[in-house]
């Protein structure tokens, strides 16, 4: 029996530099209208200058780049059209030849009577089989690849990257979990609504998880993609199906209740500054002390720490001045008035040359930070059960039933509300201490006075409490 004979197939383009011409090149293939495989080089530099850019090496190898990506893209939606049309059980050998000899007809209709070619190929696309789909995973990781701070194409902010990885990692290991080898063709909206569902957390935070799900998908399934898989997203469909069926999953029920906002009172702010300061060489205590004693997000610390020269462009000591310029995750501008006790703890981790900010894992588990969490936002004791438990189960030891169900219970105690506990201490304290000032403590937190209402004005035990939380010194909390 005859083999068949091998199918065409094109090399992967390459980038390079020109060693001639000094210029960055693309270079591909192509078949030519007979079929045949031509060599193509592509440069950039003269394309750079008529879009108005300098057309600079980097600029030249970043484009070269992009074109790279662009033709694999087209390569293998080339290359998975050709597998559908071998695969699929809708059309035999002799009707598909006809259909697309039909389409080429078609295409040279005046436009204004080319509705039949888009009838035509809705139809055809609709007959895609599930099995074609690539799986779950390798769109996961296709997707986040453009979410990935070591990428030299991501263009996105460190927010951004792990925003969208903290929503989609949940996704993916729960749609793994259901299926370790699912395609993403054979993810269905019940799928998407079922995790939805089963987050433990408010409407508007499950309404953000499905947002970013929704992203996901819709780059499978945007006809103007080249990676298209998808004839439709199941995020949106899952939404429509959430808000007919069970709509208090995605909006709150209207029923008023009591908000109670998470702050660490007197003697726990004391403790939690001694447990910092027992990690300072690991970061924990500058975390802490720009957190507590000055109302900075976490993420404003994080991206502080990434800075040349804190303690003379941001820190400034001297002059009782904390700088944020437009970093963190709302990219504020605003200037802290640091009080006296936060300018003595600064002072103390400047001279002994600690770090700031605990050493951040963006695409992993913080597990010091969670540990420091736990033993400042629980009871002493509670606080020390939950951190040596976690550590077993790190460690892959054996706990008990008991201990796994105290983990749980005790969850709570570190999400939602107390998840900026540190932040809500210092804007009620100075709240406190400026007489009820609402605009200067807005200034200095760097929100509106409708968001800190809601999000961060706790209660002291006692009125006069914030005298003694400005006095804890090092002196006050390390013996």
């Amino acid at each position: 029996m005859a083999l068949k004979p091998k199918r065409k197939a094109l090399r992967n383009p390459s980038v390079f530099k020109n060693k001639t011409t000094g210029q960055w090149v693309c270079e591909y293939e192509e078949f030519d209208a007979d079929g045949k495989i031509v060599p193509r080089r592509k440069s950039f530099k003269q394309q750079l200058k008529r879009e108005g850019k300098e057309g600079t090496p980097q600029e030249q190898k970043t484009a070269a780049y992009a074109f790279e990506k662009k033709l694999k893209r087209e390569q293998e939606r080339a290359h998975n059209l050709s597998r559908t049309e071998r695969e699929q059980k809708v059309l035999s050998p002799k009707q598909l030849k006809a259909a697309k000899t039909a389409f080429e007809i078609l295409s040279r209709l005046p436009k204004s009577k080319q509705d039949i070619i888009e009838a035509a190929q809705r139809y055809v696309d609709e007959c895609r089989l599930e099995k074609d789909s690539p799986a779950f995973e390798f769109c996961m990781e296709l997707f986040l690849k453009d979410y990935d701070a070591k990428n030299p194409e991501c263009t996105y902010t460190i927010t951004t990257i792990n925003t969208m990885r903290s929503r989609l990692n949940p996704f993916r290991r729960y749609m793994l979990k259901v299926n370790p080898k699912i395609k993403i063709g054979e993810v269905t909206p019940q799928h998407v609504a079922d995790f939805i569902k089963s987050l433990k957390v408010k409407p508007d935070t499950r309404q953000k998880y499905l947002s970013y799900i929704s992203q996901f998908f819709g780059r499978f399934s945007n006809p103007d993609d080249p990676h298209r898989f998808l004839n439709s997203n199941p995020a949106s469909q899952a939404k429509l199906q959430l808000l007919l069926n069970d709509k208090f999953v995605l909006k709150a029920d209207g029923k008023n209740q009591t908000r109670i906002i998470r702050i660490l009172q007197l003697e726990e702010s004391r403790r939690a500054l001694r447990i910092a300061y027992e990690q300072r060489k690991h970061g924990m205590l500058g975390h802490a002390v720009l957190a507590i004693l000055t109302g900075m997000r976490s993420s404003e610390i994080y991206d502080l720490s990434q800075q040349p020269d804190i303690w003379k462009n941001f820190i400034k000591l001297e002059e009782g001045i904390l700088d944020i310029q437009g970093f963190g995750k709302l990219k504020d501008q605003r200037a802290i008035n640091l009080e006296p006790v936060a300018i003595e703890w600064l002072r103390y981790i400047r001279d002994n040359q600690l770090p700031i900010c605990y050493k951040y894992n963006p695409n992993g588990r913080n597990m010091r930070y969670a540990n420091f969490r736990a033993l400042t936002m629980m009871p002493e004791a509670e606080g020390e059960r939950y951190v040596a438990i976690r550590r077993r189960i790190n460690q892959q030891k054996p706990v008990t039933v008991e201990e796994r169900e105290f983990i749980a219970s005790r969850q709570k105690d570190l999400i939602e509300e107390n998840v900026d506990a540190y932040r809500h201490t210092y804007g009620t304290n100075i709240y406190y201490k400026t007489k009820y000032d609402l605009k200067y403590v807005t200034d200095q937190m760097g929100n509106s006075e409708g968001t800190y209402y809601k999000h961060y004005k706790g209660k002291l035990d006692h009125p006069d409490d914030y005298k003694k939380f400005f006095k804890l010194s090092p002196a006050e909390c390390v013996e």
